[in-house]
């Protein structure tokens, strides 16, 4: 029976290797390959393609005014339990929204509705569903017009991957046009007998119309999907989709056109062979492409795929194929390669499986990764073939590209197709600060390479460059430069061959066919150009190993620039440092260059440094003890370069260079026997002594000088000269700053009597002041120099104290000092004056200086540059103010604090004006000051005391602020003083304001303004610092003033509460009125409290407001309260904004608050005559029967409905609950009520309309929690939940809040099924003794029934015996199954040929409990990843014995499983392999008879007769066929 039913499905090939394997003979690669069969059946996807629209969701499920067509039934779907459902909780809390969820196959619709229309929109919906119900029962399809509902049914179509209508895109194309007149449905509806009861005279003939339509194959796909949808709804048509399914397939063979190309023809190279598939007709998904022929090694294991997937893992059977190669044919030379032969006696076949479908005329392409053949080959001819389950191509031929006759060919060797090499031009070289860079010789080198192999030259490879052939062993190595380090590393350097030997780093790969850069550098500093001789090439050879061992890649010659050598050098990169800049000093000069070609003295005589101007040799730079043989030597106190002497004087002393003072220069002469070398930088330093004049040397000049001797007689050819670079410089003669300065002892404006001072005398008591002159200068200032300053101006006397520096004069603010001694250069020296400053303030910005240095005639003038603080102050006063409360009506002290910077004496006048006209200012008691005069906004104040400098002068005033809102004012204040020993006039000063942090209490204030809005409030933006500007009052107005109500209760007792604190005093008599205390009607209000004194209470209803006379004062900050009581009205209404302004009269003027918005709470309940619409803050339901299984149906159920409302509930009104749908109770006007006797004992059932009504016997009180419960009987059946909902009377329907999930009554939807179910494997080896372990438990409790099975599919490449099957697990779980009804517990049933397995259940399984078992079965002994499983169940059959009926249906429904992670996956399967294989040697003399030790371990069993294969014994001679097998050797260390 095996044999027969894999010959059905696998061919004649595996029915041989079945009874091959029988008798243990060895396995081979082909019989791993299987192969899909033609006839197989076409998987249909179960994604709904008639989309179901509703576009108005009140409308769209009318079953009575808009009934559904078949279209649209078929659209829903299979009328379930699960059709629709409603869901109250889906909204936030409050909502009057139910939300409808619609499940149909394409997804699930959702949409909202109100919950006053529920209950008559279920009705509506009921009979719709009820509708699709006689359409699905009908066992005539004609009857509603089968064709014409095909077109409908195309015209609704959406591919369920796209959204788009493939269908009617399909049928309108003429390429599937058929050959009658009768369109596409009707063809198919008479073709698959939809007409009559099926019965049909003419099937064949439409039968064969289709099928001659081009695009059948399309069109079967897309009426595929539309009848998979079709049988829900009309399950008789179920058959007519199988034989859709077959329709067209018998002898139906399709064509398949193959292109086929190759990425690379070069030996040892990665290949991508690329197949380029198409067809005239789709190629469906489960088709197999096999392709035979492509002999190569595979470099990755798997197919690059562009634009569809393919089934992993997939096929591929190498090649058996030998060689042969005539070494001896082969000279012993680098780059040579052995002549081979090659032939196949099996060709390798490719075999992959696609997991989508292509359509016609569209293409796919499938890349297959290879290494080329070390060797030339024949070219390959393939050959591909195509099967599947709608599709069937014999062998195709391949069409190959241009000039090819096959694949894999290996034509051409690896080689460089191009090779450069280049180095910079002349014009790029530079100075990088270290080395030379450029072109030249004796720079550092840069050659930057440009290869192009046809091969990759992956990491690892070798690149050789030869060609550095030099004279000198000590050349340093090329290194790589720039990013030429991250692509290579140098691996060796052999001078004596000039060998550069590269290797490719990991990170990096030199790409065929792709030019790729990299760059070396050589230093050639100490070569001359005969040392190098450069004629380069480059090789290279690839990662060794077996295949690469013949793949090197041939030398490439280049062509390389020549290096530049300079016959006539000039000087390069002269720069010139010295020590210091210091005018008058020794500073030590550095010079360093570089020149462009090779000197020696028999060329050139020496090198000339002109342009030292400002600078002279000078004995005392000469260090003690130098030889110098002429008044023109100077010595070097560094030599050249490595310490050598490499320069001499002109009178031939080494290390000595001559000064020519007509130049302004000194020249180095070349030493005998010394060579100076290109690129080379030098560096000579010498002593000279700077000068007293600013000089910068950038305008030096450097050359060579080119004497045959070192007496020139005769013409000379000089080198053009180079100039100088560098920073050596001579600094101008300056006093320094910020050192230099002059400032005084004090910066206050002085008094002094002229009376007691002419000018001349120095008298002490004129001297006020004294001035400091500091003096820091870069040179010595000699004695006998003078120092001039400029710009006194303003003084009338300074005379020198430290009279040691010298003598000072003084004349119309010129200060002339003669010194009398040395001051050191860079020493801060100080000088210091007394001086006689004025009065006035005197600004010192111009001060100058000037010296005169007799010694060396030096004049300069310097401009010191002094800043703006170099100030003799004028006489100032500063003024600050602040005032103490800001309040209208208000106590107010204003004061001033005055601070200046010199004596007020007795009698002093002080102006303070710029005050406000109103304002009436008294003078406090003890003040230092008495009102002269006073006019409108100013004050003559006289001081009655003497006030020292710096003292604070206080003058505080008293006033009273006017009711009225007043800015702040800008107070000025001007001082006179008249004395004779010091007069003055200091103002008008403005007075600043200071912040009294004494001020307490409210904000008054808003950033910078004051704010004269009474309804203003500052909030965040308040600025109290404001309010001590002086004068400023604020408007009269409530600082607090806040509105709130007491409930938002319905009909309920309220009142309104308000709080007002004014910012001043409201006298008795002033009356505060509170407007817009309704909206639409005025409400009876009437007074309850306050905290002050009423006079009156008058509510004007025309105003909507209520005005109080107060009988007392309020006052100032204090808070007052008022309430007033009203009814809230019965219903709901929003709150209103709410006004109060006040009025009244003071003994001075009148008092008038604009009328402002009180504040309201932030809840919405305590805002001012909000009132809630009448409803049920408790509503809640429960039940007695929480279980929702199938032991629930048709059983007594007490219902408990628990209330709470937010309005009296008045006697004699009705509660209604309603949506109790489904129950078997029969209707009653008697429906007996438990209550707690505030309802009545009888009420109202209704089963059609699922609701019960009560009557209240008593009045219920608002926020009065009650209950009331009933019987009634559940639902005999599943049915939709239906939202259940409250009502009186008095209140809108409300929805009811179920407590509890689990107890939500009439809540039977749930139907029987298998959870957690998991799969797991016990072992992944080929061959190998598999366990399958699974696992799952029930939601509820099933019953046994002749239907009940669990199916277990999809178990492909496991082999048992057919039939019963043993089950392993504790007794629990494998006692409740059985092979077939009557078969032995513990077993399942064993179908070989489908791979499946099948539970019987013959015992209930019982709720929420772990059943856990296993079965055995042989694992295949190919490679697999692990089959698509799939589980089922059928009849699920959940059973209450006190029904009349059973009410779950015998259907088939897939279970969804988890399966195990890596090898637990089921029937994951390795490949057959050696887990061990080792082999080792006896001996390795050569012609020594030896043994070979093999050990092996396989991961499946080798059955006796196994062939085992040990190949690749290159070399090695056996004595006979027949080779004996034994121990192991041992041999010594």
């Amino acid at each position: 029976r095996s044999l027969s039913c894999q010959s059905l499905v696998f061919g004649l090939t595996v029915v041989i290797f079945l009874s091959s394997y029988a008798r243990g003979a060895p396995l081979s690669g082909a019989q791993c390959l299987q192969t899909a069969p033609p006839n197989a059946q076409m998987v249909i996807t179960n994604k709904g393609v008639i989309p179901f629209v509703c576009d108005n969701i009140s409308t769209c499920l009318d079953g009575f005014g808009n009934p559904p067509s078949v279209e649209q039934c078929v659209a829903l779907g299979k009328v379930t339990a699960d059709s629709i459902k409603l869901d109250y909780n889906a909204t936030s809390p409050g909502s009057n929204k139910v939300q409808v969820l619609i499940s149909t196959p394409s997804a699930t619709l959702s949409y909202y509705i109100s919950i006053n229309d529920v209950f008559l929109w279920v009705r509506k919906a009921r009979e719709y569903l009820n509708v699709c119900r006689q359409y699905s029962a009908s066992t005539n399809f004609t009857t509603f017009g089968s064709s014409q509902i095909l077109q409908n049914l195309c015209q609704r179509y959406r591919d369920p991957s796209t959204g788009l209508n493939t269908c009617e895109s399909l049928v309108m194309d003429s390429r599937c046009k058929t050959n009658v007149n009768e369109d596409i449905y009707t063809i198919l509806s008479s073709a698959l007998c939809l007409n009559s009861n099926n019965v049909c005279s003419n099937e064949q003939m439409y039968q064969q119309t289709f099928c001659s339509c081009p695009c059948w194959s399309e069109i079967r796909h897309v009426f595929n999907g539309i009848f998979h949808q079709l049988k829900d709804s009309f399950p008789l048509l179920a058959t007519k989709l199988d034989g859709l399914s077959n329709l067209c397939l018998a002898n139906q063979q399709q064509s398949l056109q193959v292109n086929v190309v190759e990425t690379s023809d070069v030996q040892c190279a990665t290949n991508d062979v690329v197949f380029t598939l198409s067809s005239t007709s789709r190629i469906p998904k489960g088709t197999n492409i096999t392709i035979r022929g492509l002999n190569a090694d595979l470099l990755v294991d798997y197919p690059i795929v562009d634009n569809l997937q393919v089934e992993l893992p997939w096929k591929f059977i190498p090649a058996k194929c030998h060689s042969w190669c005539d070494m001896t044919s082969v000279p012993y030379l680098m780059y040579n390669k052995p002549e081979c032969v090659e032939w196949c006696d099996e060709d390798s076949i490719i075999s992959v499986r696609m997991l989508s479908d292509i359509p016609p005329i569209g293409q796919f392409t499938l890349k297959f990764r290879f290494i080329n053949s070390p060797y030339s080959r024949i070219e390959r001819k393939l050959s591909v073939a195509a099967s599947g389950p709608e599709f069937n191509s014999p062998i195709t031929s391949v069409i190959y590209q241009a000039g090819m006759q096959g694949v894999l060919a290996s034509k051409h060797s690896p080689t460089f197709t191009a090779a450069s090499v280049q180095i910079p031009p002349s014009s790029s070289d530079f100075f990088d600060g270290n080395v030379w860079r450029g072109s030249s010789w004796g720079m550092t080198v840069s050659f930057h390479y440009s290869v192009t192999p046809n091969i990759d030259l992956p990491a690892g490879s070798m690149i050789t460059i030869t060609g550095f052939f030099t004279a000198k062993a000590d050349v340093p190595s090329p290194v790589l430069s720039g990013q030429s380090i991250k692509l290579l590393r140098t691996t060796s350097w052999d001078p004596n061959a000039g060998v550069l030997l590269l290797e490719v780093l990991p990170e990096g790969t030199l790409p065929a066919g792709l030019a790729t850069q990299f760059s070396l550098e050589l230093d050639t500093s100490n070569l001359h150009m005969m040392d190098l001789v450069m004629f380069q090439s480059i090789s290279a050879t690839l990662p060794q190993n077996e295949m690469n061992q013949w793949c090197s890649l041939p030398l490439k010659n280049f062509s390389l620039p020549q290096l530049t050598y300079t016959s006539n050098p000039v000087i390069r990169n002269p720069s010139l440092d010295s020590s210091t800049c210091d005018p008058g000093v020794c500073s030590t000069f550095v010079l360093k260059f570089a020149v462009s070609g090779y000197l020696n003295s028999s060329t050139y005589t020496s090198i000339v440094l002109e342009g030292l101007f400002n600078t002279s040799r000078s004995d005392s730079c000469i260090s003690v003890g130098s030889a110098c043989s002429s008044e023109t030597s100077i010595p070097l106190l560094d030599d050249g370069h490595g310490g050598n002497s490499l320069f001499q004087g002109s009178d031939g002393q080494l290390s000595t260079a001559s000064w020519n003072p007509s130049t302004n220069g000194i020249e180095l002469f070349l030493a005998k026997q010394t060579t100076i070398f290109p690129f080379v930088e030098y560096q000579v330093s010498f002593k000279l002594q700077n000068g007293f004049v600013g000089k910068s040397f950038n305008n030096s000049k450097i050359l060579l000088r080119a004497l045959k001797s070192i007496n020139c007689s005769g013409a000379c050819q000089d080198s053009a000269p180079t100039p100088v670079k560098g920073p050596a410089k001579i600094c101008s003669p300056a006093f320094l700053l910020p050192q230099t300065k002059v400032s005084f002892q004090h910066y206050n404006p002085s008094c002094y009597d002229p009376a007691a001072c002419d000018g001349t005398n120095s008298v002490a008591t004129c001297v006020n002041n004294q001035i400091y002159l500091d003096l820091y200068a870069n040179f010595k200032v000699v004695k006998s120099s003078s120092i001039t300053v400029e710009g006194l101006a303003g003084f009338s006397y300074l005379k020198l104290v430290n009279e040691s520096f010298g003598t000072a004069s003084f004349s119309s603010g010129v200060l002339v000092l003669n010194l009398q001694v040395d001051l050191e250069s860079f020493s801060l020296y100080q000088l210091v004056f007394d001086a006689r400053s004025p009065t006035l303030g005197v600004k010192f910005d111009a001060i100058r200086l000037k010296m005169q240095d007799p010694l060396f005639s030096f004049n300069q003038s310097i401009d010191t540059g002094f800043s703006t603080s170099q100030l003799l102050f004028a006489p100032d006063l500063v003024v600050h103010s602040w005032q103490s409360n800001p309040l209208p009506q208000a106590s107010n002290t204003i004061h001033l604090k005055l601070v200046a910077n010199l004596p007020l004496s007795v009698g002093t006048n002080v102006t303070i004006s710029n005050l406000p006209s109103d304002a009436n200012l008294n003078l406090v008691e003890g003040s230092s000051f008495q009102i002269t005069s006073s006019k409108a906004g100013t004050l003559l104040l006289t001081s009655t005391i003497q006030f020292d400098t710096n003292n604070e002068i206080m003058i505080v005033f008293n006033t009273t602020n006017p009711i009225t809102c007043r800015n702040h004012a800008d107070i000025l204040v001007t001082a006179v003083s008249d004395s004779s020993s010091c007069p003055y006039s200091v103002g008008p000063n403005l007075a600043s304001v200071v912040f009294d942090s004494s001020l307490s209490g409210p904000c008054y204030s808003c950033l910078s303004t004051l704010s004269c809005d009474s309804c203003y409030s500052c909030g965040s933006s308040c600025n109290p610092s404001y309010d001590a500007r002086p004068f400023s009052v604020h408007s009269p107005q409530f600082w607090i003033k806040e509105i709130s109500q007491l409930t938002s209760w319905p009909a309920a007792a309220n009142q309104i509460d308000l709080t007002l604190t004014p910012n001043f005093l409201l006298p008795a008599g002033s009356n505060i009125t509170v407007s817009g205390l309704y909206a639409h009607s005025m409400p009876q209000l009437f007074f309850k409290s306050a905290s002050f004194q009423e006079k009156s209470f008058f509510i004007d209803s025309s105003t909507k407001s209520v005005i109080v006379t107060l009988n007392e004062d309020i006052p100032v900050s204090a808070q007052s309260n008022l309430s007033i009581g009203f009814q809230n009205p019965s219903v709901g209404q929003l709150p209103v904004t709410v006004w109060v302004s006040a009025s009244g009269e003071t003994s001075s003027c009148p008092i008038r608050l604009q009328s402002c918005k009180l504040d309201q709470p932030t809840d919405m309940y305590h805002k001012p005559f909000f009132v809630e619409a009448p409803s049920f803050n408790v509503a809640t339901i429960s039940q007695s029967q929480v279980d929702s299984g199938c032991n629930s149906y048709a059983v007594k159920n007490q219902i408990t409905v628990s209330l709470s409302a937010n309005v009296a509930l008045n006697a004699t009104d009705r509660i209604t609950v309603f949506g109790l749908i489904g129950s078997i109770s029969e209707s009653s006007s008697y429906f007996e009520i438990s209550s707690n006797n505030l309802l009545s004992n009888e009420g109202v059932w209704s089963a059609e309309n699922g609701s019960v009504a009560v009557r209240i016997l008593t009045e219920i009180l608002p926020n009065t929690t009650f209950s009331f419960s009933f019987y009634l009987l559940n639902p005999a059946a599943p049915q939709l939940v239906s939202q259940l909902a409250v009502k009186t009377d008095r209140i809108a329907p409300q929805a009811l809040h179920i407590e509890n999930p689990l107890s939500n009554p009439f809540d039977f939807s749930q139907w029987p099924k298998l959870v957690g179910f998991s799969i797991t494997q016990s072992t992944a080896m080929p061959g190998a003794l598999n366990s399958i372990q699974i696992s799952f438990q029930p939601n509820m409790k099933i019953q046994p029934s002749v239907d009940t099975r669990l199916s277990i599919l999809g178990l492909q490449g496991a082999s048992a015996i057919d039939g019963p099957i043993a089950l392993y697990g504790n007794d629990t779980s494998i006692s409740v199954f059985r092979s077939s009804v009557d078969g032995s517990p513990g077993t399942g049933y064993w179908d070989d040929c489908n791979k499946s397995l099948t539970l019987h259940l013959t015992q209930p399984l019982e709720a929420n409990t772990i059943y856990a078992f296993s079965f055995r079965v042989i694992n295949p002994l190919c490679l697999q990843m692990g089959p698509s499983l799939q589980v089922q169940t059928e009849g699920l059959f959940c059973s209450k014995f006190s029904c009349a009926k059973d009410f779950s249906p015998s259907k088939v429904e897939d279970v969804s499983f988890t399966v195990g992670s890596g090898d637990l996956f089921p029937l994951k399967v390795y490949a057959p392999a050696f887990d061990v294989r080792q082999v080792s040697e006896c001996t390795k003399v050569a012609g020594a008879q030896n043994t070979i030790s093999v050990s092996i371990q396989p991961n499946v069993n080798l059955p006796n007769g196994t062939s085992i294969q040990i190949s690749n014994l290159t070399g090695v001679i056996f004595p006979s066929s027949q080779i004996a097998l034994g121990d192991r050797c041992t041999r010594s260390a």
